[in-house]
């Protein structure tokens, strides 16, 4: 008797394509975390902004800091998922 498996073309396809896709998200996530706007805030302060509220324009660039990198670490769970996903649909 052989141990040959029968593999279904369309869950093959299907799981690199998710493969696929799960590479194209983590790069995209690396490229965000290295961003130069992620140490922004760094510029921001007292002692570079000229306005009405210095503490301010850096309390703005350290949120949307922590929320760009929040978008990054779903970039990688949905990946992972992702990953999952297509190992599953190989058994």
């Amino acid at each position: 008797m052989s141990n040959v498996t029968v593999t279904d073309p369309t869950a093959v396809a299907a799981a690199m394509a998710l493969r696929h896709r799960a590479e194209v998200l983590r790069q995209l996530a690396h490229r965000l975390n290295t961003l130069r706007v992620l140490t922004l805030y760094v510029d921001a302060g007292v002692d570079t902004w000229m306005g009405p509220s210095p503490q301010a324009c850096a309390d703005a660039c350290r949120a949307h800091r922590s929320r760009l990198l929040a978008q990054v670490d779903e970039l990688f769970v949905t990946a992972r998922r992702f990953d999952t996903r297509a190992a599953e649909m190989g058994r």
